[in-house]
């Protein structure tokens, strides 16, 4: 009997998703219509890519997440797992974030502070390299209206935030402390 609650639970969340869905196109329409005008090619590109991103954003927490212990998974459920969450992140901000947490923690007893220190250390690196991307990007595209860095002072603020995640990561014994 509990069963077919849960089961009957999933349906009844797909159907209020795929509501939420369908009213958001329908609401939207003037945003949806500039599609019409992208070519066929470039949204193949586009799908490809956000495909591949998807998984390699996948890889990047697995690879995490087994660090700091949870080895008895697959890399095919868990990318089911973090694929299911992605969704609902789009729909409710951090949604996704208990699911997986949920689920790591129903079926791997893996516990709920590991899967958000895990989740956190991404989001750290990630805000790394995207400001080491971002001053190099300024550096070298950015006109002096905007900001004028110089290249030595560029190269302290990389050469440190790269040096700080180095030392972090010895320091911590490859990163298994810093998830825990």
């Amino acid at each position: 009997n509990r069963r077919k609650v849960k089961t009957l639970a999933g349906y009844l969340l797909l159907f209020l998703f795929s509501i939420g869905i369908i009213r958001y196109l329908v609401d939207h329409q003037n945003e949806l219509h500039h599609i019409r005008y992208v070519h066929v090619v470039d949204i193949g590109v586009l799908i490809v890519l956000s495909f591949l991103s998807n998984i390699l954003n996948g890889l990047k927490l697995f690879l995490l997440i087994k660090q700091s212990g949870l080895k008895k998974i697959k890399f095919s459920r868990w990318l089911e797992i973090f694929m299911v969450s992605r969704f609902i992140n789009l729909h409710f901000i951090q949604g996704g974030l208990f699911y997986r947490g949920n689920i790591l923690k129903r079926d791997y007893d893996f516990s709920y502070t590991k899967t958000l220190s895990s989740s956190w250390a991404v989001s750290w690196i990630e805000s790394i390299v995207v400001f080491a991307l971002s001053m190099i990007s300024v550096f070298l595209f950015g006109t002096k209206k905007i900001f004028d860095p110089t290249p030595f002072v560029l190269a302290i603020v990389v050469l440190s935030l790269l040096l700080f995640l180095i030392y972090g990561l010895l320091k911590h014994g490859r990163g298994e402390r810093v998830l825990r």
